[in-house]
């Protein structure tokens, strides 16, 4: 998301320790919908850039529609499924092997959350378990339009 100068107080990028002071496209980094800090421009990655830009329009989206923390877990952990199955895939097809494995794509999810990833351990592996599944399977957009 780009920041503006009326939005923030004196902030530094978390790269450069360069100061913020009004000018440029700097971007708002965030972990799991929470605001970690900014980027300058000078610090920016491409992928940075245009990811920053979808956040804009997500948190745009989501101002507007009231998600539960509970929803916003299930929302991630769905992405974070789908892109360790993606990994592990291509992995696998690396190594020359045919088969993706339900665990290997399960601790990829695991390996991949925050220390203090919202829920208890076991709530998150079941939850975890059963989106994978989803994922693989195919179920979970079965229902999508």
């Amino acid at each position: 998301m780009k920041i503006h100068p009326s939005d923030r107080k004196v902030e530094k990028c978390m790269r450069c320790r360069r100061r913020y002071r009004g000018h440029g496209e700097w971007n708002l980094q965030y972990d799991l919908g929470r605001e970690v800090g900014v980027l300058c421009p000078d610090c920016q990655t491409p992928e940075e850039n245009a990811e920053a830009v979808i956040n804009e329009a997500t948190i745009d989206y989501a101002k507007t529609v009231e998600m539960t923390e509970g929803e916003f877990v299930v929302r991630d952990l769905i992405r974070r499924s789908e892109e360790a199955a993606g990994k592990v895939a291509r992995a696998a097809v690396a190594a020359g092997d045919r088969d993706l494995r339900h665990d290997d794509v399960i601790r990829e999810v695991k390996d991949g959350l925050p220390a203090r990833y919202p829920g208890t351990i076991t709530q998150r592996d079941d939850m975890i378990r059963r989106i994978v599944t989803d994922v693989l399977s195919g179920d979970l957009y079965e229902d999508a339009p």
